[in-house]
């Protein structure tokens, strides 16, 4: 064992009592802060009365109390040691290994290479929707403290190991994806669209979409002052139209039904 001053001591002390009440093994402690294990012993017998009961779940409880320890404060050093010792005993830096090619997928996920003819489709989801549904605002490290927040609330198990932890994140991180990120979809999906398009009230509204946003067209999408020219009607009387048909494609009972499209047979 390392000699340290009386200050020292009494930090690493304080820093083991954590790693202690979090259900990591006393030998492992005192190897990682240089202190005699019996030292660590005695502060973890003051402190069994907070301690998890370990059974043979060492890992899970240790995770768990991870997840509902606050290690916000940034500031506080021992904290932040106590943090990276509980991260290094569980193996967290093979999740977070992941967060730059994580973060690299999502973005390219975020808008979807679609064809042509499908990208102004998607522009018209985007303006239904106001962009909730299509652009996802996710990030690796948003994710991970996500799933430490379902584990801390039991509305996830926690893993047994740092295996388990890398698949469970992983599989979280899918389902996130699949939820908020827009599809690429199969080439029928547009079709399902001009149904909806189909139920609006009135022809011209349905017609003025198209033209705005240039579905259904090889050309791209007109000005208002384009679609008042062709329509022989007043720029302003455009206007009126496209927001009067976002309005009804807002509906419930039509938002339902794009809204179901993102989670349809017609998504791949």
């Amino acid at each position: 064992m390392r000699n340290f001053d009386q200050k020292e001591h009494e930090k690493r002390k304080r820093i083991a009592k954590t790693l202690h009440l979090s259900g990591i093994p006393t030998n492992w402690i005192a190897m990682q802060l240089g202190i005699n294990p019996r030292t660590v012993a005695r502060l973890g017998d003051k402190s069994a009365r907070g301690r998890p009961p370990m059974g043979g779940k060492a890992f899970q409880k240790v995770l768990w109390h991870y997840a509902n320890y606050d290690f916000q404060n940034k500031k506080d050093r021992e904290i932040q040691w106590a943090k990276k010792l509980i991260e290094e005993w569980l193996g967290v830096e093979a999740v977070t290994a992941t967060f730059r090619s994580l973060d690299m997928l999502t973005a390219a996920l975020r808008l979807p290479d679609h064809a042509p003819e499908q990208r102004r489709y998607v522009e018209l989801l985007k303006e239904v929707f106001s962009n909730k549904m299509i652009e996802a605002r996710l990030s690796a490290k948003s994710l991970w403290y996500n799933y430490l927040s379902d584990i801390a609330t039991e509305r996830i198990l926690p893993p047994k190991n740092t295996a388990e932890m890398e698949k469970g994140f992983a599989a979280y991180t899918a389902n996130a994806l699949r939820r908020y990120i827009a599809p690429r979809w199969s080439p029928t999906a547009h079709q399902y669209i001009d149904q909806v398009l189909k139920t609006l009230p009135a022809a011209r509204e349905a017609k003025v979409i198209r033209l705005r946003f240039g579905i259904g067209r090889k050309g791209e999408a007109q000005t208002l002052q384009q679609i008042a020219d062709a329509l022989n009607i007043s720029k302003e009387r455009v206007r009126q139209i496209e927001a009067s048909a976002l309005q009804k494609l807002r509906h419930p009972s039509q938002k339902g039904k794009l809204g179901y499209l993102m989670n349809s047979k017609y998504a791949v």
